[in-house]
């Protein structure tokens, strides 16, 4: 989803990825939990004042119309007409909230940041509404959608264009990972030839990679651009220009790396990962998952954190002093990571 939270001027510790991640889902509760329940369906309760920034989005092509009743029908109609397509192009977590939606009778609840991302890509759509359940951010999916989706999910077709998803997926998050971030234009480029095997000139091919893209991946608009981010990439805009003057730091791709890079681990950063996790193990803080705590300090270090901000955010995440083994673990990892810049 295009980024709607500003990291910037914060601690590096707010900075790391799941300190990023638990903002977007507080977020999410602060909006929703204790608003009203979500409603049947955006197009028939949301007034058209409402539902004009949702229009303006353009994942829908809704022309425009001389009365509201006009151009609500038209919206309706455009959701109708481009479902199955639009069923097949979900990125993979509005698939899987889709999925429990239809599984829960319509209705479940958000519980992570990324199923907050997935239900704003889905409003986006104009197929459900957010709202509160229970003290939770839930999700509703228009009833009229229901046997469509399901329908749309069941063909043949559909199973062949998610596998064809899932495997331009996972090229575009390990060149996330290899990069930092990405133009937006030869992903939706590869998105129409590779997944749709469509020409990218044709207008609703385009639209099908650009809402893929932008539901899929963390971006943001910079300088008449859209950039395609990794979600532990802090502060876009000042990587950007220091990318401009320094230069991106790509590590050459082979078999190996490439499969690294989609499992967000690449060979040279194993035995520093390895040395980091044995060191942090039973030394964090109760609710610090190791996994996670040693994530953010490798990806800190990809984005050029020192030694010195590395270690203080370290020591945040300790119940204990930070040992010689963790220091020789953090140093270790600053230098056997491969920086984005």
């Amino acid at each position: 989803m295009r980024r709607y939270l500003n990291f910037e001027g914060l601690h590096v510790k707010e900075q790391t990825a799941s300190a990023m991640r638990a903002a977007r889902f507080s977020l999410c509760e602060r909006l929703f939990a204790d608003q009203p329940p979500p409603t049947n369906g955006v197009l028939d309760v949301w007034s058209l004042e409402s539902l004009e920034p949702l229009f303006a989005l353009n994942w829908q092509e809704v022309s425009p119309a001389p009365s509201a009743l006009t151009r609500r029908l038209r919206a309706k109609r455009a959701v109708r007409e481009n479902l199955q397509r639009d069923a097949d192009c979900l990125s993979p977590y509005e698939h899987a909230l889709i999925e429990r939606i239809l599984a829960y009778g319509g209705i479940t609840t958000l519980d992570t940041a990324d199923d907050f991302d997935a239900a704003l890509a889905l409003r986006n759509r104009l197929w459900c509404d957010i709202g509160g359940m229970d003290g939770r951010p839930a999700i509703r999916l228009d009833p009229a959608l229901e046997q469509p989706i399901r329908d749309a999910f069941s063909r043949y077709d559909h199973l062949i264009i998610r596998t064809r998803v899932f495997t331009f997926d996972a090229m575009i998050r390990a060149m996330l990972y290899a990069a930092g971030f990405l133009d937006d234009q030869l992903p939706r480029q590869r998105f129409c030839e590779e997944v749709l095997e469509e020409d990218p000139a044709d207008p609703q091919a385009n639209r099908l990679a650009r809402n893929f893209v932008e539901a899929a991946y963390d971006c943001v608009l910079y300088a008449n651009c859209r950039l395609l981010l990794h979600e532990a990439l802090a502060l876009p805009e000042t990587f950007v220009e220091q990318l401009a003057v320094r230069g991106a730091n790509i590590p050459p791709m082979t078999p190996e790396r490439m499969l690294g890079c989609m499992n967000g681990l690449l060979p040279e950063e194993r035995t520093a990962m390895y040395t980091l996790k044995r060191a942090l193990q039973y030394a964090l803080r109760p609710g610090i998952a190791l996994e996670d705590a040693a994530d953010d300090l490798k990806l800190l270090t990809k984005q050029g954190v020192g030694f010195d901000t590395l270690h203080q955010v370290a020591s945040e995440m300790l119940c204990v002093m930070p040992t010689s083994a963790i220091d020789y673990a953090l140093r270790s990892l600053i230098n056997q990571t491969p920086r984005w810049l």
